[in-house]
């Protein structure tokens, strides 16, 4: 698994303007022990790949895929020519073919077939995650789909749908399954587990999750079913009846399950609460604050400019 972080980078204010400059200010957010020996189970390193600063450095991004695509991060600013949706902490994925900024779709995400992937496909969060997947030829982008995913969105399976959407219109375009091959993950900065204490109703929306769809998928294993439970924090609940699920590795652990390799995931891994990087809803509540402003991530086409 790829991981990339602020690590020695940091963000500052210069006349106004947040730019990204070289620091020791920052390091990024410790991964929960019971994902650690998740990875270390399967053999499964964690490697470390660069951020890339851009020329204007007020935006930060990561390469993604095999054909040219990037994931970009901003905060408040959408890049030119998005396409979003008005999302409510759903678990509905939006497919579009064109896109109209006077009546946004009601979803949580949105995909597009490759052929209509012209516009980087915006999500905006502020502790939730943002995933952005792509399935990919070895010369061109065949699907892409960007979704939100805070608890609500994730035990409703916003994820299992996004999948799903991939693998039949990648079927229908190529008369032929997916390879896990061809599938590319990137996930979002979000909030860290320990900051994120959830309490018995979030719990329960974790257990019908596993209930109802976890169990049945053909790669869920042992190995999953124990990190699943430790990472959600299930043994802190007896103690303070509050769970502390770290919503970026549970969403490496079940992109796994569905048949998505590790080694394709690459995880932005920094703490939105921990870090005033990034916009955080809880933080913004904790300190008083009217709003916690919004971390846009933007899966950009590879002849985004």
């Amino acid at each position: 698994m790829k991981v990339v972080s602020l690590g020695s980078q940091h963000q500052a204010a210069s006349a106004g303007q947040s730019t990204w400059t070289k620091s020791n200010a920052a390091t990024p957010a410790a991964w929960p022990t019971a994902f650690l020996d998740f990875l270390s189970d399967l053999n499964e390193p964690l490697e470390y790949k660069d951020l890339i600063i851009h020329t204007d450095h007020s935006l930060v991004g990561v390469q993604h895929g095999r054909c040219g695509s990037e994931v970009v991060w901003t905060r408040e600013t959408h890049l030119p020519g998005s396409w979003r949706v008005s999302a409510f902490h759903s678990n509905l994925v939006a497919r579009l073919e064109s896109f109209d900024s006077n009546q946004l779709e009601r979803a949580d995400g949105l995909a597009v077939v490759g052929s209509h992937f012209r516009a980087p496909l915006a999500i905006q969060t502020a502790d939730c995650l943002a995933v952005g997947i792509t399935a990919e030829s070895s010369s061109e982008v065949l699907f892409a789909t960007c979704f939100h995913a805070g608890w609500r969105g994730f035990t409703g399976g916003i994820q299992h749908n996004a999948m799903s959407l991939l693998n039949s219109q990648v079927s229908v375009h190529k008369h032929k399954p997916v390879l896990a091959s061809d599938v590319f993950v990137t996930v979002g900065p979000a909030i860290a587990g320990k900051r994120y204490p959830c309490g018995e109703d979030v719990l329960l929306a974790f257990r019908d999750h596993h209930a109802h769809s976890l169990r049945t998928l053909p790669g869920w294993s042992e190995k999953h079913e124990r990190a699943f439970w430790e990472v959600i924090g299930l043994g802190t609940f007896a103690e303070s009846g509050k769970i502390q699920p770290d919503l970026q590795a549970l969403m490496c652990i079940e992109l796994h399950a569905l048949g998505t390799p590790l080694a394709a995931i690459t995880v932005f891994r920094d703490d939105t609460f921990g870090s005033h990087h990034w916009p955080s809803h809880r933080r913004a509540m904790a300190e008083g604050q009217p709003r916690a402003g919004r971390l846009i991530t933007h899966l950009c086409p590879p002849t985004c400019p």
